[in-house]
Order: C-alpha cells, then structure tokens, then sequence
C-alpha cells in the first residue's frame, strides 16, 4: 500500500478516519425554499460580524436548508464575485453524528470540508500542528492540536486571511437546543473571530432548534422556519397528490385540492409530518374526503406517536435494534448487530456465529421497508436514527412512569445488559481468548509510534468484526446497567471476572492496547485493573483486582510486591497502600474515579483507605484532588460525588500547585448552581469556604463566573453567599501586556531556581500581584460578550446598598471605561449610564475618559465589530445624554473630539462639535493666564453630574 501522502495524513487525522457527514440529506421539493436565496443575499449586505441564525423545532427541515445553501452555493455567491478571490463554503451536520457535537468537533469538521475541496491551503510546515520525526520530510501530526479550540480557531483564522480567499462561509446544522450548546456555539464563533481578525471575519450560518442564541448574539440576524415553511407546505402537498392523482386518475382536481389544502393547514409547518401523513394516505386504497378527512385526524401531530404505531408492528428483533441503537456507545454496524443476534441466540463459537447470523440483505430489506421512519443505513454499513425526532421517541420508551396506573415502561438498563451479554460472551470465546495482543509501540522519546500502532491494531483486530466494540464498551454497558438499576449477576459475569479469568485479561490488556495506549505514552499501568475499573464505575472489577493474589501477582510490576500478594494475610497490610498509588501520568484511582464521575467506585476507594486529599502529581498540573476534579463537573452524580467526599474529610479551601485555584473555582467554570451551593454550604471540620479567596492569579470565583455568558444565576448565588463584587483581582493581564514592569519580577525570577515547587508559584504570584491590580467582577463582566443579565445583577447590588461604581483598576479605568473597551460596549454602556452609577467623565492615569476611548475605537478599523451604524450612534448619544464631556482633554492633550477630527468617523466629530460647551465664567477673564484657568466643562458635563447627584438623594 503506498504511503500516505501529508495532505491525506492531515486530512485523516483532522476528521479522525471517518470523513461521513452522516445520512444523506435529500433535497427540497422542487419550487421550495427558494426564498432562503433571497434572505441570504439581504443578509450578505449587512455586517460580517452578523451570524445568521436559521431556527426551527424538530421536523421543520433544517437539515434540509442547510444542504440546500451548501449545495447552491451559486444562488446566493454569484460566481463573478469569486474574481477577487476564492468564496470558502463549508459545513458541519453534528446531528448526524454523535461524535461531532462539540465546538471541537464542529471546527474540526469544517476545517475537513475546507481542507478536503481546497489541499492548497494546507501547510505540512505549520509548527502548531505538526511534529519533527527526525526525518525532516516526514513530520508526524500533533494530536493535541487537533483536540485544541485555541489551535484550530487559530487555523481556520488563518484560513480567513489567505490572500487567495476573499470570503469564508460556514454553515453549522444541529440539534444544539440547550442554552448551554447556544453558549458553546457562541464562544466557537468568538474564538474563530478573535484569530480572523476584524477584516477577514467569517460569515456563520447556524441552524438548530430554538436556544436562546438570540440573547447572547443580539446582532443575529433570525430565521423562523416554522413560520417560513408554511408558503412550501401547499406545494409539496399539491405535488404529492398529483403523484397520487396519476396513480389514481379518478380522483377530481377539486379533490386534490382540498387534500392538499387539508394537508398544509395539518402539518403546521413540519416537513416531518407532512412526510409521515402522505406515506400513511399513499398505503390506502380508499379515496374520497371524507375518509381521507377521517385519516388524516385520525394521525397524530405528535410524530411521536406515529412512531410509537410503526414500532408496536415491527418484529421483535427489530425492536430490540432500535433500542440498541439508541443505548450503543457509537454508531452499530450491520456486522456487528448480526453477530450480537447470534451469540444472544446462544452461538459459542465464529463458526456458529456465522451458521446463526441472517444475511445482511435481511437486515437491509427490513431498514428500507418497514424500519424506514425509524432507522437508516449509511454508506459505510452503521445504523442511524432517520431523523433526529427518533431519538427523542426512543428516549420516552424508557421513561419512568410516575402513577401506577399508567403503563409500564421498559428499563433502559435491558438493551445495556444484552449488549454486554453480548460483549462477554464474545470475548469468552476460545478464538478470541487465543489472539495475541501487541505490545503497545513505544519509540525512544517515550511516545507512541502511530504509523506501527495503526497497522498492528489493524492485524489485531483482523476480520473479527466484534472485537473492537466489545474491548472499548463493554465497561461502559456494564456501568451504565449498574446506574440503571439493572443487574450485572450472571453466567457469563461469573466466569469472566473470575480470579484466572484468560478473557478479563485478554481484556485489560486489550484495553490499554486500544483505548488507554492511543497516545503520548505506551508503558501500560501497574494498577491497569483498578484504574479501569474506575473509568467505568465498576466496583466488581476493583474488588477483583484488590482481594485476589494471582491479579495482584500479575498485575502489580513493583519490586517485591509479588511475594507480597501472593499471601493472602499479607493484602490486608498493603490494601490501602495499592489504592493510593499513582499511574505513570501521577494519578491515583480516586482522581480517575472522581473525573469519571464513578460514583460507586469513589465510595469504594473511600471505604478501603483511600486518602481523600491526595494530589495529583503530573508535571503540567499538579496539585488536584480528587475534590477539584469532581466539582468541575455539573451532574447530579457529581453533586453526589462532592458531598461523599466532603463527608469523608476532603479540604474544600485546597489550592492546586500552579495556578491556587480551589475547587470552587473549578465548580464555578463548570456553571452548575447546585454544585457550588454545596460547596458553599456543605459543613466540614475544615474551614466554611469562603468565596473571595483568590487562586494564585488573584481572580476569586466571582470574578471567574462575571466573564463567563449566561452564567448570571451562578454569580446570583455567589453574592447571595458573600461574594464581594467590590473585590479587585490581584493581576490585571492587560496592563502587564501594555508595559508595566517591576524589578521584582526579575530578581523573584533568579530566585526560583533554588526555591521548593510550591513556593516557586507562590512567590511568582506574589510578585505579579504588585505589578498589576484592581479589576473588579464588573469590570470583568462588561468587557465580555453575553453578559448583560450578569451586568444588571451587579449594578442591583450596588443599587441595594446605595453604593456608586467608582472602583478603578491599575490603569485608573472604572467599570464604564471597561465596557467602553468590551466586546458588547452597545449594550453594557447603556445599562451602565442608565443606572445613573457611574460618573462618565471619570478620567483614567492617562486621563481618557470613557467617551474618549468609545471615540478611539470608532476610528479604528474593527469599528464595525461594534455594530451597525445605527447602534453605533445610539451609544455615543447615551453618553453625551448623560453627561459625558466632549471637550476634557487626556494626557496628551487631546480631547474626544480631537481624536474623532483625526481618525474619524466623520459623524462622530459632527455630533460632538454640536454638543453645545459653557465656558468658565473664569475664563472670560483677559488678564490672566490661561494655564491657570480651570478647564471649561460641557453642559453634557453639568448635567451628568446633576444626575448622579439627584440618583444619589433617591436614595434617601
């Protein structure tokens, strides 16, 4: 086979070997949706920095826009436009994908869209994403690059600014109805647009259910398509029931028309529907209106339900598919669904396996017939829903009933437990116990040789189809039975996991070949049985590894240990210490445990000694326990996980090594509520926590949670437990970058040398922190984008305790300067004028007012970021309303209508020169010197002052 060439390795790695979008879209009836050409030339016309947002619920065709604008492209790019340079269109379709939902993984598929139909814009010597080999026209990619948000928003902005690319059109479709995938698409744009640059910004169309994206992206330009569909529902159905009407030439005009009529006003808007009522009027054979009449009410609008018709007359076993395609940790192929069938059939061997198994055909004739609005094939033989309303019906088969009067729902742990039945008993089977499991490939530096992993895990894994879903998710059918309530008791349980188990360590091994071995580093870990166990929340597993000499025997690689566990009296005296040992990165099972969120497996560990502070002792980031993993994640299990391990002693207040962040601050990035009142709340014999501590970088918890979109119910309950908004951060990186510098820095920096880990980053901190200080919550927050709810949180704080919003960070600047720099000053300066607060003529150490750098960004060239003209003008007259001075000149002697003179834009210095000035009644006077004179102030000036004096006696 020939060598891959770089371009195809890129390509392969970026996508991760499967270059599929999913099921195939079909295309729109013909004479539809063709005023989405016209909505997205109006679009075009208005400012790059405006994403267009096309939302509707499930079954409204969105898949099917998206499809349409990539596919002609032509219709809304004319073709003569691309003379001035190359028009980029690419797209990413994550609900057809499950792997592909993530903002990595949209930038990664759009960038494999981009890259496949333009390789010139390759570059096999970006240092980012490519590795030295030693042979100097052989680099390797660097994985980490390629699971980096950072690195590959800083690709695709280079992309951007190519010389041959005059414009770069992304279009995003999927599910993404959670405030939460609204905030994640929100920050992928942000980060994409800060690499871009303000002249050469993508232009994003996203498509997805309703999510409140309109509230962080107020500039979005909006589709509803539950609305627009309504002009395309007569046509499609007057189409169909011409179809029907030359199949059945009996049937009248007047009566195609009035099903056709019946039809549009039925469907509402869902293409689905619409879809789902034909094919049910098309299996008829009786055609008169009132029947038809008849049938269609007799169809429910929920399709739910006319899934749940479908599902009720197809075979069991195609039952019993769906669900597990539904529960499968990836994507079933047919190969692997046949040889599941066999082996629950009670195959015990490949030959059986393949006696037993129905011809693929079977399954495919069932898929394109009686399973077709349930499950689709894809070209590569794996099983999908056929829409994503699909899921959401197989989801409700597993609902819980609350009354036990309603019928009874089935358990989601059956489909969990027969796909492990069929995982073990493959992996019980005497050819599959009999392969060989490479030894991983480990070069000279310790990393993994990929090339050599490839092609050794392509003869492992040979033409045994169920192998490699059987090793990787077993564990996680298993845990996922265990959490449903389901029982893992069994044969086949028994057998496996027993103490010479040759399939468990077939397993283990197969494991770490496949799974724990992918990268970086090759060396499989002593404890590989108990730290898998702790992956997957498999406490039958940790007892296996922890109470059976032989598996310590052969297990355990430590000098002496094996004498050790091969007496029986000996274990006890060592169990604690076996549980506490660290892996070859310098984790201990109970950080696995607590990042996995393994719950049962955590209260295991706790129970059998193990130490519920320790650290973490990896040379990147050191210092977390077990505390800190748990508390970044947001789910009630975690929640859980938290208070178990707050009940068994864990510190709340300890720092990490690097960068001093407590696990409240790790809570706090992941947004859940519930996770930091318990931190908050939870009684400890260590000290209450306290939420003003800052991490080593002086940035509390509140001023982690004011930066971040949508995450105002957390600072909410922040100050609610004394957070203090008032609270500066004790570096403020901005003012380092402008050129503040200290001759501590230097002097710490040679001290270091000698200094203990700990204190190297303490004494580090401790200098920065006297650089560079005083940015409070609210300066943080309205210097973001999406913060606004935060923003008025703030300032009800301030109002409650008639305080004014005078703090100033080490540049002088007070919050309204801030947010005259941020990324929405649009909206933020006009929460904060109207709050009456804040004084708009403070001056900073430069002596620019917030007027004055609002003005500045005008004339620079990323103006247009701000917003349309429109609002642009808005802001400044928010300003000079309430009271902002044009005339207060900064240290270089200019004033805000001086720098508007220079730099433009020329609206700007004509609004300010019409802001009428009153001189000084001093200043009228001839015989003095002008130096001496107090500087006349603006009647915008006087009356912003009277404002704040009178919003003061309201106070009172």
């Amino acid at each position: 086979m020939p060598a891959q060439s770089l371009e195809d390795q890129f390509l392969d790695t970026m996508i991760a070997g499967d270059a599929g979008i999913g099921l195939p879209i079909e295309s729109p009836e013909p004479g539809t949706c063709s005023w989405i050409f016209t909505e997205l030339c109006a679009w075009r016309e208005g400012a790059t920095n405006r994403p267009l947002w096309i939302s509707g619920s499930s079954g409204c065709g969105k898949s099917v826009m998206s499809s349409l604008i990539l596919r002609e492209k032509n219709h809304w790019i004319p073709s003569k436009e691309e003379n001035g340079g190359k028009m980029v269109v690419a797209g990413s379709f994550c609900d057809r994908n499950l792997n592909r939902q993530t903002p990595v993984w949209i930038l990664r598929t759009l960038l494999y869209d981009i890259f496949s139909k333009n390789r010139n814009l390759i570059h096999t010597n970006d240092l980012d994403f490519w590795h030295e080999s030693g042979i100097p026209e052989h680099p390797i990619p660097n994985l980490d690059a390629f699971e980096s948000m950072e690195s590959l928003a800083k690709l695709l902005g280079r992309v951007a600014n190519q010389p041959s690319v005059s414009e770069v059109f992304l279009v995003v479709d999927g599910v993404y109805q959670q405030t939460q995938d609204a905030i994640g698409l929100y920050d992928l744009i942000s980060q994409v647009s800060k690499h871009a640059g303000s002249n050469a910004l993508p232009r994003w169309i996203l498509s997805t259910r309703p999510n409140n994206f309109d509230r962080l992206m107020r500039n979005v330009r909006k589709i509803d398509l539950f609305e627009k569909n309504r002009g395309d529902m007569s046509i499609v159905a007057r189409s169909r029931m011409k179809n029907f009407q030359r199949l059945n030439p009996t049937m009248s005009e007047s009566f195609v028309n009035d099903v056709a009529e019946i039809l549009t006003q039925r469907a509402e808007g869902l293409f689905l529907w619409l879809t789902l009522a034909l094919k049910s009027l098309g299996a008829g054979t009786i055609w008169d209106i009132h029947s038809v009449k008849e049938k269609l009410q007799s169809i429910p609008y929920d399709v739910k339900a006319i899934y749940g018709g479908v599902f009720e007359n197809i075979d069991r076993k195609m039952q019993k598919l769906l669900l597990w395609v539904h529960v499968a940790g990836r994507p079933l192929k047919i190969s692997e669904v046949l040889v599941m069938w066999a082996l629950l059939d009670g195959a015990t061997s490949i030959e059986e396996i393949e006696n037993k198994s129905p011809s693929p055909d079977t399954v495919c004739r069932f898929l394109e017939s009686d399973l077709k609005a349930l499950l689709a094939l894809h070209s590569d033989g794996s099983i999908h829903f056929a829409h994503p309303s699909v899921k959401d019906f197989a989801q409700q088969l597993f609902s819980i009933p609350d009354k036990g009067d309603e019928p009874k729902r089935m358990s989601i742990s059956k489909p969990h437990t027969q796909i492990a039945e069929a995982c073990l008993a493959y992996l019980c089977l005497d050819e599959i116990r009999r392969l060989d499991v490479p030894e991983p490939p480990v070069r000279e530096d310790g990393m993994i040789d990929t090339v050599k992993r490839e092609r050794d895990v392509e003869q492992y894994l040979g033409g045994h189809c169920f192998l490699e879903y059987s090793i990787k998710f077993l564990g996680f059918h298993l845990g996922e039975n265990e959490k449903n309530g389901g029982d893992n008791d069994g044969g086949k349980m028994d057998e496996f996991f027993g103490g010479k188990s040759q399939a468990l360590q077939q397993w283990v091994r197969g494991y770490d070949f496949l799974v724990r071995c992918a990268r970086d580093t090759g060396s499989a870990n002593s404890l590989s049985l108990l730290f898998i166990s702790a992956r997957l929340n498999l406490t039958s597993l940790a007892e296996q590894f922890i109470s059976t000499g032989s598996a310590l025997a052969s297990l355990v690689n430590i000098p002496g240990m094996k004498a050790i566990a091969e007496g029986a009296s000996s274990l006890s005296l060592v169990r604690a210490q076996l549980i506490d040992l660290p892996d070859a990165n310098g984790w201990r099972a109970l950080h696995i445990a607590a990042d996995s969120e393994a719950e049962k497996v955590v209260a295991w560990l706790l129970r059998n000694g193990a130490a519920v502070d320790s650290e973490t002792i990896e040379f990147l980031r050191p210092g977390r326990t077990a505390l800190h993993f748990a508390a970044s994640k947001t789910s009630h299990t975690a929640v859980r996980i938290v208070r178990e391990l707050l009940d068994k002693g864990a510190n709340p207040g300890l720092p990490t090594m690097f960068g001093g962040n407590t696990p409240l601050h790790c809570a706090v990035q992941g947004g859940s509520v519930d996770m930091i009142t318990t931190l908050l709340h939870h009684n400890t014999r260590h000290d209450p926590v306290d939420p003003n501590v800052p991490n080593y970088y002086g940035m509390t918890a509140l001023h982690k949670a004011a930066s971040i979109p949508g995450w105002e119910a957390v600072v909410e309950v922040l100050l609610a437990n004394g957070g203090d908004p008032e609270q500066v951060s004790s570096l403020d990186k901005v003012a380092v970058f402008r050129g503040v510098k200290d001759a501590t820095v230097v002097s710490t920096l040679k001290a270091m040398a000698s200094a203990k880990p700990g204190a190297i980053w303490e004494s580090a901190a401790n200098t920065f922190r006297g650089v560079a200080t005083n940015q409070t919550a609210l300066h943080m927050a309205v210097r973001a984008k999406g913060t606004e709810e935060t923003v008025r949180r703030l300032l009800n704080w301030y109002a409650e305790r008639r305080k004014t919003v005078d703090s100033r960070d080490s540049m002088g600047y007070t919050p309204l300067h801030a947010a005259a720099e941020g990324d929405s000053c649009r909206t933020h300066i006009k929460l904060l004028v109207d709050s009456g607060l804040v004084d708009v003529n403070a001056q900073g150490s430069d002596g620019r007012t917030p007027l004055i750098l609002y003005v500045r960004r005008l004339g620079q060239q990323q103006s247009r970021d701000l917003g349309d003209l429109v609002s642009l003008k808005q802001t400044m007259d928010d300003l000079l309303h309430s009271g902002a001075a044009a005339d207060t000149k900064d240290k270089d002697g200019m004033s805000a209508i001086d720098y508007a003179k220079q730099a433009g834009p020329t609206w700007a210095a004509e609004k300010l020169l019409n802001a009428a000035v009153l001189p000084h009644p001093a200043s009228l006077s001839s015989g003095l010197d002008s130096a001496s004179q107090p500087q006349a102030e603006s009647l915008w000036g006087v009356m912003g002052r009277t404002k704040m004096l009178l919003k003061s006696f309201s106070w009172w």
